[in-house]
């Protein structure tokens, strides 16, 4: 089930299993995304990461301020069955393949593939009491190697690390990525609101409250960001770049 642009949990988890989709499901998957999120905030740890932090570093331009988002598990059905009593090795398993699985296309929230595009800023949120920071270091530079980041911003990573630990798992890894990809349903939602609009559809309902030129306005504005997360992913990565001489996006008003 799939909804501007928006991945329902009908599908693959992520994690290989595929759930049965439920409102039940997607409430639960958008309140453990906010939970891993604000958990910094709300306990102990090594990197504690707060939101300023995350607009601070994850945003190198203005209006190019959309993040992907995914998270390992995706569901805590599935972390009970696998995460019972786990030994330090099988653990660290686990975390390296979790750091995958949030890195992969069928773990995203929304219907997109970020390893085909680039990526601008990422950040992995960790929190478990049996993670450490050499964990994160680790697969940061397992993992970089096959992402693809312009070459100003060569590493742009944000990691943090909170020691306790979600409910039914002894960890999670939460992944927010500002990665040209976001286009893709931002795009997919521009061309379906355009064909809406040629029909008069639903516009009574709005034009008795607004003029209807600002719908023009908005989808010309969503459009530009659109653009603008084009023109960075086809600036790639540092050798592309600096081959082809494409230099710095002026993105900055």
């Amino acid at each position: 089930m799939r909804s501007g642009g928006v991945k329902s949990t009908a599908s693959t988890s992520g994690d290989g299993e595929v759930q049965t989709g439920s409102f039940e499901h997607m409430n639960s998957v958008a309140a453990h995304l906010l939970a891993n999120l604000t958990a910094p905030m709300r306990f102990d740890g090594d990197l504690n990461v707060d939101l300023n932090e995350i607009t601070m570093n994850l945003v190198p331009f203005p209006k190019v301020h959309f993040l992907c988002s995914s998270m390992s598990p995706l569901h805590l059905s599935t972390a009970r069955l696998r995460y019972k009593d786990p030994s330090k090795g099988a653990l660290t398993k686990e975390i390296d393949r979790a750091f995958d699985s949030v890195l992969s296309r069928q773990s995203q929230l929304f219907v997109a593939n970020p390893k085909g595009s680039t990526y601008l800023t990422c950040a992995f949120l960790a929190r478990g009491k049996g993670l450490d920071i050499s964990d994160i270091a680790r697969n940061v530079s397992r993992v970089s190697s096959g992402m693809d980041f312009p070459y100003w911003n060569a590493d742009g990573f944000k990691t943090g690390l909170c020691r306790a630990s979600p409910l039914s798992s002894p960890f999670a890894l939460l992944c927010l990525a500002n990665n040209c990809c976001i286009r893709t349903p931002l795009r997919r939602m521009t061309d379906r609101f355009s064909t809406l609009k040629k029909r008069k559809v639903f516009v009574h309902h709005y034009t008795k409250y607004m003029d209807e030129h600002c719908f023009d306005e908005a989808w010309a504005a969503v459009d530009e960001v659109v653009e603008r997360y084009a023109e960075l992913d086809k600036a790639g990565s540092g050798v592309a770049a600096l081959t082809s001489g494409v230099s710095r996006p002026s993105l900055l008003t």
